[in-house]
């Protein structure tokens, strides 16, 4: 899949068409964002945070709380995963 259709895919390919989810609770991190995200990225219930994004996508603005340096070593793969590795394929 290219990125052209993973962005149509995931809620267009324009400028600020895509949001990062709906529900549950999110943590985005040290992630680079395209264009493609909105602006006010959470469409739903639940909590979201980013922490260190970069990006054309990427900002710090009142619809988009960040997390601090002490959060952020809460919220790591290892905390969410455990000792799992997902399969990557090949």
């Amino acid at each position: 899949m290219t990125s052209e259709q993973a962005k149509t895919a995931v809620g267009g390919s324009g400028s600020e068409a895509v949001s990062l989810g709906r529900s549950g609770d999110v943590v985005v991190r040290e992630s680079w964002l395209g264009a493609h995200v909105k602006d006010d990225p959470w469409a739903g219930e639940g909590r979201f945070a980013e922490y260190r994004d970069t990006g054309p996508g990427a900002a710090v603005t009142p619809d988009r709380p960040q997390l601090s340096d002490e959060q952020a070593r809460e919220h790591t793969v290892r905390a969410y995963l455990g000792s799992w590795v997902p399969f990557h394929g090949r």
